[in-house]
């Protein structure tokens, strides 16, 4: 909303103003000195958060304040046309026929993503044939069948250009808008299958300076700081914690009491977590997640079901981990991959709970679209689990109203 009028000549700036922090409540008698009484009414009507939340930029033509350049069109076109019917005193056509031809003619053009192949390496130069798959994702994270890739996949090499070969993804944009889009961004996997002639082998590449850390860390090389998580303790170089961690960095380094120590306890957090964690500080990915022990006495699907549910709260408990120590790329990569497969009846109320938290807004806006589902509504919404949730963090509560009944 936009109050219609203000009472003062230098009224607040900031919403933030106007809120008594103490009691988290509107401070009515100055709202009642700087608005006209129905901007007063109507502001006291919002329902402010409970915790301490900074205020934010936010756009006022999307109803999650979030700006794209189809709600920046939207917004320019509707001003455009009331402000010709203006000039020209007629009724404001905000839904007028052409207002609407210009939309669709617009936003109903195909998408076409291309994919060049350079033919400049010697992987690729020594090649008898390649095939290039380009997929498009939805929502779920699964294959759309709506897009095709086009090109000359599973061609040989020298039908290719001079520098390579392009390979095309066609998609309409209703199908991509609809199915694939959540929060303004798609994914697609792409893949190459190269086949070389017989007898050939691959080039191999040189060790990195990657490769180099993690052998000296497998040989406790050079070692000079432990990490002490429950009952283990984890040997690493301080110079590679502090360069992938900035929380790290500070106690290493920094005027913390760790700055002079060669060992630092981490409480409240698994030693197999901090194991994952290390395993990325050092190699950049992470370890695979969800093994089982291969008993051949286990119902395969009970087998399936508990290594799932062992990977999601593995997960869980690595991105709770990154954002403790700052390492965003590591936090996006655990989101992704509960976005993927993590959200189920028996997870999205944790799920919902931990992109509260820690600041997810992917997750977040794929558990709102696993509950706009009306069959999954109604399984999760009955759950005492869901209605603490909501009666613990309002804000929340009002999301899910606005993403649930749009």
């Amino acid at each position: 909303m936009k109050p219609v009028a203000s009472l003062v000549a230098d009224p607040p700036q900031l919403v933030s103003d106007l809120i008594d922090h103490t009691r988290a409540a509107w401070r009515e008698d100055l709202l009642r000195q700087v608005f006209i009484p129905i901007d007063v009414e109507a502001i006291l009507q919002i329902p402010l958060c409970t915790r301490r939340v900074d205020d934010f930029w936010a756009w006022n033509d999307d109803p999650r304040g979030r700006f794209s350049v189809r709600s920046a069109y939207k917004m320019i076109v509707k001003i455009k046309i009331g402000r010709e019917a203006w000039l020209e005193e007629r009724e404001d056509p905000s839904n007028s026929e052409h207002e609407m031809r210009g939309w669709n003619s617009l936003w109903n053009i195909g998408i076409i993503l291309v994919l060049n192949v350079l033919a400049e390496y010697p992987v690729i130069e020594s090649a008898a044939k390649m095939s290039t798959h380009m997929i498009l994702l939805d929502k779920t994270g699964s294959p759309a069948p709506s897009a095709r890739t086009v090109g000359f996949n599973s061609a040989p090499i020298p039908a290719f250009t001079e520098k390579g070969a392009a390979y095309i993804l066609l998609v309409e944009r209703d199908d991509l808008m609809a199915n694939c889009v959540v929060d303004d961004y798609f994914e697609v996997l792409c893949s190459t299958d190269i086949s070389w002639e017989k007898n050939w082998t691959p080039p191999a590449s040189p060790p990195g300076l990657g490769h180099d850390l993690t052998i000296m860390l497998g040989k406790q090389d050079l070692t000079d700081v432990s990490i002490d998580v429950g009952r283990e303790s984890f040997s690493a170089h301080r110079l590679v914690l502090a360069t992938r961690s900035p929380v790290i960095r500070a106690q290493l380094y920094g005027p913390m009491a760790e700055s002079k120590m060669t060992s630092i306890t981490i409480q409240d957090m698994e030693a197999s977590t901090f194991r994952s964690l290390l395993h990325y500080m050092y190699h950049g990915s992470l370890p695979h997640a969800g093994k089982n022990d291969g008993s051949r006495h286990v119902d395969r699907r009970l087998l399936v079901a508990a290594d799932l549910a062992s990977t999601i709260a593995q997960y869980q408990h690595l991105l709770v981990a990154a954002d403790r120590y700052g390492m965003e790329e590591l936090k996006m990569i655990c989101e992704d991959k509960l976005c993927s497969n993590g959200i189920i009846i028996d997870s999205v109320v944790s799920m919902l709970e931990l992109a509260e938290d820690h600041v997810c807004p992917k997750l977040k806006a794929r558990c709102f679209d696993f509950l706009g589902d009306g069959d999954n509504f109604k399984m999760v919404a009955t759950s005492g689990e869901y209605l603490h949730l909501m009666q613990s963090f309002l804000t929340l509560l009002v999301e899910a109203r606005e993403y649930i009944t749009t």
